[in-house]
């Protein structure tokens, strides 16, 4: 195997989706790697595979820089984390090592406002605002139905559907107390299936590297979902390639980025064939698509910002290896709970041992774990991430783990809403 890295030490903050894998990678290909957190190396995963561990916090940007120096260190990274991955940024700004985006960069693509600004300046069609601003100046109600979320909030905090008048105002708090800066934006609620676009940047180039249908669940209540299923390739990737895909990639080019992922979320109204895209990310999104399209394709897209990190450009061409011609089918299965304490966890070990389809497993909460009451990404207990030949073949794998495998509270209870796999047929 190429040792890329061969001499060069990487510190990685945290323990999150996509740190294990950061770890690996850079390893494998020749690195030191230090996993910086708060966290006892059995509660951060990350440190468990790491050459070194130290118990600090991400945000103590001094003592982290102290450590940058002494160590010469060479890069500085996270998983998919937010905050880490900006507190990863303001280090390397800090200390002149490579980071694949400026805060510039990234508030135009994370923030709300700012990425609804910068689709309507590339013609990138996106749902109609109805009111951004300060949550004090809002003055609901508006023709309903429509969304109502914080400027700046991820993984579904603070994001609720509104069909009537009566709950706008409680929706418009609940975005304000999720917003950084009290800013809200309200706008039409634009219906149709859900999908997730990756855009892998390279030498300044953007390439899409895939699209997913997102496949949403309602936990407590209609207004707020999550998604319970991701499917790959989308069913309507055709239409989004022609009418939507060179509008993107001329929006990502305008930013100046060298080396970058980026996701888009959407919505496809197939009655009309209209698209439209309501935010976007600076970062892998939290479902880790590269692992699926390094699987099939050889282009793991989180393996590029761990070669900008350390060589300040990819280890190796990746325009030339995009997907092309595979037809297998793809899937992140997510098992997402209301809330409630485990008691028990079973079937995981017989029914993984049956899929060879399976290429990776996460559980993120054990037994004895109290589990959140929410509608955001924290009620994901058990993902499964499977590569199938067809969607016949990856509807029986769903079916098998969703009836081999249980998550129940001391009553016997089931704590957890599962992907009806019919849709992947409808």
């Amino acid at each position: 195997m190429d040792n890329y890295f061969s001499e060069k030490t990487l510190l990685v903050l945290g323990t999150n989706v996509g740190s294990v894998d950061i770890v690996n990678y850079a390893r494998a290909h020749g690195a030191h790697t230090i996993v910086a957190d708060y966290l006892t190396p059995d509660k951060s995963p990350a440190k468990l595979v790491a050459d070194e561990h130290i118990l600090l916090s991400t945000e103590n940007i001094p003592e982290l820089t102290q450590l940058i120096k002494t160590r010469h260190i060479d890069g500085v990274l996270a998983g998919v984390s937010e905050f880490n991955l900006l507190k990863a940024q303001e280090l390397c700004m800090q200390n002149g090592l490579p980071f694949y985006c400026n805060r510039q960069q990234w508030d135009t693509i994370e923030n709300k406002v700012l990425f609804r600004d910068l689709c309507q300046r590339h013609g990138v069609p996106a749902p109609r605002t109805l009111f951004k601003g300060d949550s004090s100046l809002a003055t609901a109600p508006y023709r309903p139905p429509v969304v109502v979320k914080p400027d700046d909030s991820n993984s579904s905090r603070g994001v609720t559907f509104c069909t009537d008048n009566e709950s706008q105002a409680d929706a418009i708090a609940q975005a304000a107390r999720q917003s950084s800066d009290n800013r809200v934006i309200i706008e039409e609620y634009f219906q149709g299936e859900e999908f997730t676009a990756h855009y892998l940047v390279d030498h300044g180039k953007a390439f899409l590297a895939c699209i997913d249908n997102r496949f949403p669940v309602a936990l407590h209540d209609a207004k707020t979902t999550i998604p319970i299923a991701r499917v790959y390739p989308c069913r309507y990737a055709g239409q989004y390639i022609e009418k939507v895909n060179p509008l993107v990639v001329n929006m990502i080019e305008s930013l100046g980025l060298e080396c970058a992922v980026i996701f888009v979320q959407g919505l496809y109204n197939k009655e009309s064939g209209r698209f439209a895209i309501f935010e976007g990310g600076l970062r892998c999104a939290g479902e880790a698509a590269y692992r699926i399209t390094g699987y099939l394709y050889g282009v793991n897209f989180l393996h590029n910002l761990v070669d900008y990190s350390l060589l300040g450009h990819s280890a190796k061409p990746v325009a030339e290896s995009l997907p092309t011609g595979d037809n297998r089918v793809a899937c992140v299965l997510s098992f997402a709970a209301r809330g409630g304490t485990i008691a028990s966890i079973t079937g995981v070990e017989q029914v993984t041992e049956q899929l060879p389809s399976l290429i990776h497993f996460e559980q993120r909460y054990n037994v004895g774990d109290t589990l959140p009451v929410g509608d955001t990404l924290r009620q994901i207990v058990l993902r499964f991430t499977l590569v199938c030949d067809n969607l016949n073949q990856l509807k029986q794998h769903i079916d098998l783990i969703n009836t081999g495998v249980s998550v129940r509270n001391a009553a016997g209870n089931d704590l957890c809403v599962r992907f009806d796999s019919s849709q992947l047929l409808a």
